[in-house]
């Protein structure tokens, strides 16, 4: 008897993944004294990613997902990311 793993191939995984990100302190660069950076973002945010893993045959392997963030004064972003690999 031949066992083949199948476990790996035609597989995909969806998921559902929800963050509170809090910002204690201001964050700020400072350069030579003459350049400073910050980076704005909001005391609290609050994200919602939706995406999924799959491999579709024994070398590839995908993944997507969509990240939904908002937070306070009015802070919205959309963030989309997909990729693929062969091995």
């Amino acid at each position: 008897m031949t066992y083949v793993d199948t476990s790996k191939v035609n597989q995909v995984q969806p998921f559902v993944e929800m963050n509170w990100l809090r910002q204690y302190e201001d964050q700020n660069l400072v350069f030579n004294d003459v350049y400073s950076f910050d980076n704005d973002y909001p005391v609290n945010r609050y994200q919602l990613k939706v995406g999924f893993e799959g491999n579709t045959t024994k070398n590839w392997t995908e993944w997507g997902n969509v990240l939904y963030t908002v937070g306070d004064q009015s802070y919205k972003e959309v963030k989309a990311m997909a990729g693929f690999k062969y091995q």
